[in-house]
């Protein structure tokens, strides 16, 4: 099997299982909420559901923007070609179990020579992001400790402070790298990623201050989709409730060990338990859950899997991987291994 063989072959696999993938979820999800979408498929939802729709646009903008920034140092790509790197990125990390498989689909697109420095680029966006979503969860989980306070309303100014100090000090491990990785090397089990965090703790404060813009306009988008999402199912779901529960359903999920198979399930589960504590009725938390799936994460992996299957580019670069498994001792073992090499001789 020649090169461009195999990394068709390749390419197409990937095509297929996206799209089995989503079709299983959607079908999934249609079964058994065909009752509630035929509910808010009228003409007065119509402009609420294109503003959903605009919102995926600007999440995903939002996105390629930090991955351009992220790499501007390594690589300089164009808004457009950024764009790509996400959307295949997207489609490697639902391929993949826990999407270990983002970072891979986002660095098959740079130069060769740059894939590997693309790796501590990507953990700083992920490192920043995570950072945004706990703060919002932990901002979130206060105001339902307050929630359930005799006297709520009064605690207010509590909150405030708290979240102010929480903040803070969120600033503080963000904008004082060198000495937040000098902690965390610390922890035996963190050394091995030594080089990752070395890498991060270079980066200079105006850079993390501009990707932490980015990533909370990121964090509002969405969190914005999913209430806009929540209010269609409910009508009659409170904003403050609304968004505490938004909180913490992406604070839990984001800090849970998923699978890619499991993860819609498992986000489901979570967000019925989280909206239940409230008066919101769970289900419109769970129907919620699945449609922003579908919308933000569904459509896009469509898309990217459509780069992957005509991208060369992509192509040579599976056909490098290939080689470079086969230069690989362990692998040699493998009859796969062999039998891609008597074909290649024959």
């Amino acid at each position: 099997m020649n090169r461009k063989c195999f990394g068709r072959l390749i390419k197409t696999v990937i095509l297929l299982i996206s799209f089995a993938v989503i079709f299983y979820k959607i079908k999934a999800f249609y079964q058994n909420s065909a009752e509630e979408l035929s509910e808010i498929l009228i003409p007065g939802n119509g402009i609420i559901i294109l503003l959903i729709a605009a919102l995926m646009c600007l999440n995903w903008f939002l996105e390629a923007v930090k991955w351009k920034y992220l790499i501007n140092d390594i690589q300089t790509i164009s808004l457009f070609h950024s764009t790509h790197s996400v959307l295949v990125g997207i489609t490697a990390g639902l391929l993949t179990p826990k999407r270990l498989g983002e970072v891979g689909g986002r660095i098959v697109l740079l130069k060769r020579e740059n894939q590997l420095k693309g790796i501590p680029a990507f953990a700083l966006g992920s490192v920043i992001q995570t950072s945004v979503t706990a703060f919002f969860g932990i901002v979130a989980g206060l105001a339902l400790i307050f929630h359930y306070t005799t006297h709520g309303l009064e605690n207010i100014n509590l909150l405030l402070i708290i979240s102010s100090i929480v903040l803070l000090l969120l600033l503080f491990l963000i904008f004082n790298l060198p000495l937040t990785v000098k902690w965390l090397l610390k922890i035996s089990w963190m050394k091995k990623y030594a080089h990752v965090f070395n890498t991060l703790s270079s980066q200079s404060r105006r850079k993390t201050a501009i990707l932490l813009g980015i990533s909370m306009l990121r964090y509002m988008t969405f969190s914005f989709q999913f209430f806009l999402l929540i209010r269609l199912f409910d009508q009659s779901a409170g904003v403050m409730e609304t968004f505490t529960g938004i909180g913490l359903t992406y604070f839990i999920v984001t800090f849970l060990p998923l699978s890619s198979l499991v993860e819609l399930g498992v986000r489901g589960s979570v967000a019925g338990f989280v909206f239940g504590m409230f008066t919101i009725q769970p289900g419109s938390g769970v129907l919620a859950v699945f449609s922003l799936w579908i919308i933000n994460l569904g459509l896009p992996a469509i898309l990217g899997a459509f780069i992957v299957y005509h991208s060369n580019h992509i192509e040579t670069e599976l056909s490098s991987l290939k080689r470079k498994i086969n230069g690989i001792s362990f692998f040699k073992r493998f009859s796969l291994t062999k039998k891609f090499k008597q074909v290649k001789k024959v």
